[in-house]
């Protein structure tokens, strides 16, 4: 069924799906009556784990609300590479496989020995030879998503149909949704940011608008346009690029919201969507959030932006957040410590392989994030992951709070530790970068010449625009010359 998420049951005439591009349309009803065939497809009692190529498009859409809505298990891929298929595939040993005959998808499944069994609304449609897998999926799981690996290893989150439920039900609260809204499927739906932009609109009996054009492209906004859409997301790479071209929101008369998440923003970019969006009487809105918790954590509107805009803002309904020390002590307002969330909407942990399928929930709604910050007067402020502190010369810095800082000077930067100096990684004004880095010395309180600056063409990113840590670290591995002068740039 559909209305696994949803508040309300829309009219069944009301528009569901719209793919701009073609022009076509697809009401509730009519979205309900593709699903049934698709669910044609789950026959037994078993519950499967169903791998869908969850292309932005309207049958991406149907077999994913497909197998939620037959109670199995999805595990979404969008744009994946063929080894990342081969990981997958490798791992979990999906029951049955829905994709659209792209290149990567058809060479692993058939690698992989997975049966064609047809096709179904333009979906090709592969089985498993091994018959279904043992031992049996746990009742609650839902969907599995991959994170974006860019602190390391991409790890594979369980998720429950309560955490997918909870979390768009509060997203539609935390961000005034109506019916009225339509949204864009600016990122990919293997991503929990795009994902969660998808399963927020459907709960509120809102709609979608199918693209897979990126944001950064002119082709996306005539979409925008013409589809109607009101709400769009990004991450802070597309921003960024973004705002070197001076977008503006005028062109998009019903763009009602863009939104920001996936990642720290620099303070100017941040000032620039806020103006830019107030112009065109819409707004901007910045949140946080981490795959293990479905989705989002936090969320900072506009009207609570006015200064605060170094917070993430308040935490989602239904959720409570602390701060902890490693004891897990509560600390007061303003103390810095491990950021705890706890809610509805966060995993059941984390999956390695197929007999992981069968665990239950191992977090009991506690989820201690990794991150490092404070809270003042019920806002949230990020100071840095607890794994990015690191101990110079004696003292212990954060290396985020660095580069964050770097980031709101303008510098395209990645800032790393070796050997008691602070690298950074930067791919213009090495020059400019040199004097910032000084004052960030007196900053920090470490002592003079403990920056390095390293000039590369760019730096690696991942799919979903965060700073891939490991390729930075790799790369450093070929480029890190202890002996130099701090004073000189490693060219």
């Amino acid at each position: 069924m559909l209305d696994f998420l949803a508040l309300a049951s829309p009219p069944p005439q009301t528009v569901a799906v719209i793919d701009p591009t073609s022009g076509e349309c697809v009401t509730y009803s009519q979205l309900r009556r593709r699903i049934a065939v698709l669910q044609e497809l789950f026959d037994g009692p078993d519950k499967l784990l169903v791998v869908v190529e969850a292309a932005r498009s309207i049958s991406g859409i149907a077999c994913y609300l497909a197998t939620l809505g037959a109670g199995h298990t999805v595990l979404p891929l969008d744009g994946a590479t063929e080894r990342e298929w081969q990981t997958v595939l490798g791992q979990f040993r999906p029951d049955l496989v829905l994709h659209s005959g792209g290149a990567a998808p058809t060479a692993a499944v058939d690698a992989a020995g997975y049966r064609p069994a047809g096709a179904v609304d333009g979906i090709r449609v592969a089985r498993s030879h091994r018959g279904i897998q043992s031992p049996r999926i746990h009742p609650e799981l839902a969907a599995l998503l991959r994170t974006s690996g860019s602190l390391g290893t991409a790890r594979t989150v369980r998720l429950s149909y309560r955490a997918l439920r909870s979390n768009a039900l509060a997203i539609v609260a935390a961000l005034g949704m109506t019916a009225a809204d339509r949204g864009m499927t600016s990122l990919p739906l293997g991503y929990s940011f795009g994902l969660s932009i998808v399963n927020s609109h459907f709960a509120v009996g809102g709609s979608i608008a199918v693209t897979s054009r990126s944001p950064t492209g002119e082709e996306f906004w005539w979409q925008v346009e013409h589809a109607a859409g009101s709400c769009v997301g990004a991450v802070p790479l597309t921003l960024r690029n973004l705002r070197s071209r001076k977008w503006t929101a005028s062109g998009s008369a019903a763009l009602r919201m863009l939104l920001h998440a996936g990642g720290p923003l620099d303070r100017h970019t941040r000032e620039y969507f806020h103006q830019t969006m107030r112009n065109a009487g819409a707004e901007f809105v910045s949140m946080y959030g981490q795959t293990e918790a479905t989705a989002r954590i936090t969320c900072l509107r506009a009207e609570a932006a006015a200064g605060r805009l170094d917070s993430v803002g308040q935490v989602i309904p239904g959720g409570v957040l602390t701060i902890e020390n490693d004891a897990g002590e509560r600390l007061p307002d303003g103390t810095v410590g491990g950021v705890v969330y706890r809610g509805p909407n966060v995993m059941l942990g984390y999956a390695w392989e197929r007999t992981d399928l069968a665990a239950g929930d191992e977090l009991r709604g506690v989820l201690r994030t990794g991150d490092v910050g404070c809270l003042r007067d019920g806002m949230l402020y990020l100071a840095g992951r607890a794994d990015r502190q690191h101990k110079i010369c004696g003292r212990r810095v954060n290396l985020d709070e660095i580069e964050a800082e770097l980031h709101d000077h303008g510098f395209t930067v990645a800032v790393e530790s070796r050997d008691d100096v602070v690298i950074a990684v930067v791919t213009t004004k090495a020059g400019a970068l040199r004097s910032a880095c000084s004052g960030l010395e007196h900053r920090f309180g470490l002592p003079s010449g403990v920056f390095r600056i390293i000039e590369v063409d760019r730096i690696p990113m991942t799919e979903n625009g965060k700073t891939d840590r490991p390729a930075v670290t790799a790369l450093l591995g070929s480029r890190w010359k202890p002996a130099v002068s701090p004073d000189r740039v490693v060219r």
